[in-house]
């Protein structure tokens, strides 16, 4: 079994070698990796805070399993979004201090996050 930052090293290796912008890393090779049978979330929380720290990189445990990869680099030239922009309507209530109607924005995410719904409409 490889500890935390022996698996974070061996990770950020295998991305830099890879030569990506972004990459996913299946569950199989995270357990190869860190020399683990089964990788408790403890685990993988505590080698994302190494990669983060010291290396630069964001592990993202993906809902079809396996982890994403991505640089933080790569987050600042991401488009900026606010609020005031995005939000006009609710930033108005938040403003007001007005109660938000949380059953009724989660209906409105509904659709953003349910991955049975396609664009081939």
């Amino acid at each position: 079994m490889r500890k935390v930052r022996e698996t974070a090293i061996l990770i950020a290796l295998l991305f830099k070698n890879a030569e990506l912008n972004r990459a996913r890393v299946s569950k199989l090779t995270f357990k190869k990796i860190s020399g683990r049978k089964t990788v408790r979330s403890s685990f993988v929380v505590q080698v994302t805070q190494v990669l983060s720290d010291d290396f630069g990189l964001y592990l993202i445990e993906l809902d079809t399993g396996g982890f994403g990869i991505v640089p933080a680099k790569s987050m600042e030239a991401a488009k900026p979004i606010t609020a005031k922009k995005f939000l006009p309507g609710i930033i108005t209530e938040i403003n007001k201090k007005l109660p938000l109607d949380f059953d009724e924005l989660e209906e409105e995410l509904s659709e953003f996050n349910d991955p049975d719904e396609t664009d081939e409409e």
